[in-house]
């Protein structure tokens, strides 16, 4: 396992790590060829072609409207009128300002449970734009903000100072924000402004660039000027500079998150610098160099959060101030309109990227109330960018309401190129790299974790206990008692609070465990042993399933303490199982060294089943025995005490090692009503006041069920049917050759939420297999789209088969690429009638698993049904970027001839694009041709779902007929 040097430099320079791999704003499921001078695999593709936008609608008064259609907007590209072929609208829950509150403890347990209504925030506090006697009340409102987040948001805490001790990286857990906030500190003393008001910028031009790059070479140092500073213009350009490249870096860290609507809520007093006249008047010989770096940090991070669906939302934390209060000292005349200018910067940058300045008010909880409100209710279009357009230049776009009286707001456009520079980006990483790099935990592989720290020995590492629950499938809970097996790889990445990475590892895990027959879930848990120096750390873990072929990721907060130095601390808590636990537990590697139970993840804890807390108990280097008391509660969610044990540890129990005392205490679940519950220890001092150490754990109390895991289902072995179908097919490729047919293709894009677009092709279609090609060479000519003719088709049919085999090869790919941008939303390939038949034909070059799957009933015909997943790489379908994409193949054989009468094909890309995941699923049948003698495809049904977009086409065969050429030779004498 390994990350590219320079995604680790980009992790280690940016706030905890959190900066994401950019995959794309469209999904592509494509098959690129073999490059081979023997061989010529035709190219499939498949790309989903809509630019989506998220669009608030609101009031006079501001209220987010409800119950518009997709017949209500209008999009423009251009000035051009696009037809709207998706519509979505997204109303998400809100936490009520009366429910505000934050939770009485962190969570031990980090998820990658992922849903398509969770919200993203970045709280972006402006220390070197906020007044020290204002910074309190960002902190309040930025506190109140994250009270009202609903469990399923993530989060994070950004300080434009570029300081990351201080910042927060993406999380759910509120009380981790709410930490971060507590942080924060306004560093403006003394401002200055980049020209005066109404002025020309005195002394600007002077400004020599070269200190210009010096002074600004550092980023994390606020740079706040000293009396008698000679460049006082200076320090505003560097502060604003600073800002907008943290706030740019910022939305580039969640562009890769897809087109959901994500919220920048910037916190400060706004910039002092007319924006305006920076951005928008046109560059001339008396523009200063400090002009044009801010006019290009404007562009960039304006850039950056469109293309990136972020909307920024200021509150100002002024208040209503008057503005004469703004100055400070002996401050220049041209400094007056130092409050005006900060504010309409503020609305500068909400009116540039579709969000809402709150400014001049102290109705602090009414800003946050619009900002979720906005983030939470709105609307999702997508339409179908302009084919004649070709280039990457920005596209302006413009979305409309019919009913007057409402506004609109939207991001102002798109550029076609970042969609194939992201995937191309994505392709370089590997699974694991990839799932570790994210902006937020990738949740393809379903996992859970939780880490605990503990002394180890004499060293100055602590020994961190991970343990790592990987959910696999569904099952039969009458399925007959086996083992499951898998090959798990395994990445670590730990990195510090000051953003270096402090641990880095790879590992493999190869098991078989047995399981019961009493569940339906089929999970199992992996432990491992970290060494961490002590300090605060996000500890990033990630995991691919040889079985499942999918890899996932998870995030966890770790704290590790200075147990040397400390006189009194706490190692753990772990919770574990008494007996040994229902999950089926394979060691990375051992804890029996360390631990004397096996930790696991579950926080939901049956009242029947006994479970039990651990901590450890240690006394720092050089400290002399002494007694101490440990208190153990549980406390309700109202934060009421329902359960309490207090015991004494005798001084000599500590003796002269640093081993540590074992502290155990079985929870009382059968005392507890299902609920929520908070578990606190703490160790106490002999007569101290308070504790010297304090951990905290939440979990919930649930009804008895059934939690142990059940196998995954060995491959079956391939029988002598395989060799029969495949015989089938090496003669059916060159019998159904110059085969043509009639296809009468209808495709419907819409949303699941309702609202559709429909397309009728008329085609002409056939397999060519041309020399040197492996398998046929698809060929789609459309006649007809919706009823209209296609021009300037000139008989490409006739041509193509009186080329010479090379051309035609390459004059048949351009048509086959020139036909399919009629398909409706995606401009794809893989639309093939035939070619899951291509799996089976001999000298197959992928590597697959068969087996058995049952028999089904074609038509008349008692099938046997034959299936198998690609298990390696390279396979058939690739993405546009290069990757694989392994495919899962039916095959309905008929035993007596091997004929293939249906088949059906999935292929799915995890949700790493911006778009989340996307799948694909193909279903042909076939019919007997007595005019040709020969099976032919009747019917392919086909569906591709993307995000909240469905995709579903029916194409039906008929008039299938030998396309023959006659060729006369003319000999000259």
């Amino acid at each position: 396992m390994s990350i590219p040097g320079r995604r680790l430099r980009s992790i280690r320079r940016w706030a905890v790590s959190w900066l994401a791999l950019a995959t794309g704003a469209a999904a592509a499921i494509a098959g690129a060829p073999r490059d081979s001078p023997q061989s010529q695999v035709p190219r499939f593709q498949a790309e989903i072609r809509l630019v989506e936008v998220d669009v608030v609608v609101t009031d006079a008064a501001g209220r987010v409207v409800r119950g518009l259609t997709k017949d209500d907007f209008e999009v423009y590209e251009a000035g051009h009128l696009r037809p709207v072929s998706a519509f979505t609208f997204v109303d998400l829950p809100v936490t009520p300002a009366d429910a505000a509150g934050l939770p009485l403890a962190s969570p031990d347990v980090a998820t990658n449970a992922r849903t398509d209504e969770e919200r993203l925030y970045v709280l972006v506090l402006d220390d070197l734009h906020t007044r020290r006697d204002r910074a309190g009340r960002v902190v309040d409102t930025a506190r109140r903000f994250v009270a009202r987040l609903d469990p399923a948001d993530y989060a994070a805490v950004v300080f434009t100072s570029g300081q990351v001790s201080g910042a927060q990286e993406p999380t759910r857990d509120r009380l981790a924000l709410a930490r971060a906030i507590d942080q924060f500190q306004g560093w403006l003393t003394r401002f200055g402004s980049v020209r005066p008001a109404g002025g020309s910028g005195r002394g600007i031009d002077q400004v020599n660039f070269g200190l210009l790059r010096e002074l600004g070479g550092g980023r994390g140092v606020p740079f706040t000027p000293m009396p008698g500073d000679p460049f006082p213009e200076l320090t505003p350009v560097m502060q604003a500079s600073t800002m907008l490249r943290t706030m740019r870096e910022a939305a580039g860290a969640i562009e890769s998150l897809g087109s959901r609507r994500k919220t920048i809520v910037l916190f400060g007093e706004g910039l002092p610098l007319d924006l305006n006249e920076i951005a928008d008047n046109p560059v001339d010989h008396g523009t200063s160099g400090l002009d044009l770096i801010l006019r290009k940090d404007l562009e960039d991070f304006v850039r950056a959060a469109v293309q990136a669906h972020v909307s920024v939302y200021p509150i100002d934390s002024r208040g209503p101030t008057r503005l004469s209060e703004e100055n400070f000292g002996e401050s220049p005349s041209w400094l007056t309109d130092q409050g005006r200018i900060g504010r309409e910067s503020l609305q500068w940058l909400a009116a540039r990227t579709g969000g809402v300045a709150a400014v001049g008010t102290l109705d602090f909880d009414g800003a946050v109330d619009r900002v979720m409100r906005e983030a939470s209710t709105y609307y999702l279009l997508g339409f179908e960018p302009d084919p004649e357009r070709r280039g990457n230049a920005f596209r302006k776009i413009e979305v409309k309401v019919k009913q007057p009286g409402l506004t609109v707001r939207a991001r102002a456009g798109y550029w076609p190129g970042e969609m194939r520079t992201r995937a191309r980006a994505a392709g370089k990483l590997s699974a694991i790299d990839a799932a570790l790099a994210g902006a937020l935990p990738s949740g393809d592989l379903p996992l859970a974790a939780t880490a605990a720290a503990f002394r180890a020995g004499k060293g100055k590492d602590a020994s961190v206990a991970l343990a790592l629950e990987v959910a696999m499938a569904d099952a039969d809970p009458a399925a007959p008692s086996s083992r499951v097996s898998d090959i798990v790889q395994l990445g670590v990445i730990a990195v510090a609070a000051d953003g270096k990475v402090a641990l880095r590892q790879g590992r493999t895990a190869r098991f078989t465990l047995r399981r019961g027959t009493d569940s339906v879930r089929v999970r199992y848990q992996l432990v491992d042993r970290l060494a961490l120096p002590p300090g605060r750390y996000q500890v990033r873990v990630a995991a691919e399933s040889e079985q499942l072929k999918k890899a996932g990721s998870v995030f966890l907060d770790v704290e590790v303490p200075d147990f040397a130095r400390l006189p009194l601390s706490l190692g753990g808590p772990v919770f574990a199982y008494a007996p040994p636990p229902p999950v089926p537990t394979a060691e990375v590697e051992r804890l029996g060294g360390l631990l004397p139970v096996v930790p696991t993840v579950a926080r939901e804890l049956e009242e029947g089943r006994p479970v039990e807390a651990m901590v450890r108990v240690y006394r720092g280097a050089g400290t002399k025995p002494a007694p101490a008391r440990v208190v153990a509660r549980v406390t309700s969610d109202a934060d009421t005490e329902v359960w309490r044990r207090e015991d004494a540890i005798p001084a000599e129990r500590f003796g002269r090692t640093s081993a540590g005392v074992d502290y155990r205490v079985d929870l009382p679940l059968a005392a507890l009503e299902p609920a929520r519950y908070v578990l606190a220890i703490e160790v106490w001092e002999d007569g101290a006041d308070g504790p010297a150490a304090r951990r905290a754990v939440p979990f919930r109390v649930v009804p008895a069920t059934a939690m142990s895991a059940v196998p995954v289902a060995p491959a079956a072995v391939v029988d002598p049917l395989l060799a029969q179908a495949r015989a089938y097919v090496a003669w059916y490729i060159p019998a159904l050759a110059s085969v043509v047919a009639e296809e009468r293709y209808e495709q419907i894009l819409g949303t699941r939420s309702g609202g559709s677009r429909a397309r009728r092709l008329v085609s002409d279609f056939l397999l060519v297999q041309a020399p040197n090609v492996d398998g046929w060479l698809p060929f789609r000519d459309v006649i007809e789209v919706d009823g209209r003719p296609v021009r300037q088709r000139n008989d490409r049919l006739l041509k193509l088969f009186t080329e010479t085999p090379a051309s035609a090869v390459a004059r048949a790919e351009e048509i086959v690429a020139e036909s399919a941008r009629y398909n409706l939303g995606a401009a794809r390939t893989i639309n093939v009638p035939t070619l899951a038949l291509l799996y089976l034909r001999p000298g197959y070059p992928y590597p697959a698993d068969f087996q058995r799957a049952g028999r089904e009933k074609v038509g008349d015909v008692e099938t046997v049904v034959l299936k198998f997943s690609e298990t390696a790489e390279p396979t058939l379908i690739k993405d546009r970027s290069g990757r694989d994409l392994p495919a899962d193949v039916e095959f309905a054989i008929d035993p007596a001839t091997g004929r293939v009468l249906r088949t059906r094909l999935l292929t799915e890309r995890p949700g790493t694009g911006s778009t989340g995941r996307v799948s694909g699923e193909i279903v042909v049948t076939y019919r007997f041709d007595g005019r040709l003698g020969l099976f032919v495809p009747s019917e392919m049904r086909e569906q591709y779902e993307q995000g909240t977009l469905l995709l579903r086409g029916t194409a039906r065969y008929s008039h299938f007929r030998q396309f023959r050429v006659a060729v006369n030779e003319e000999i000259q004498k």
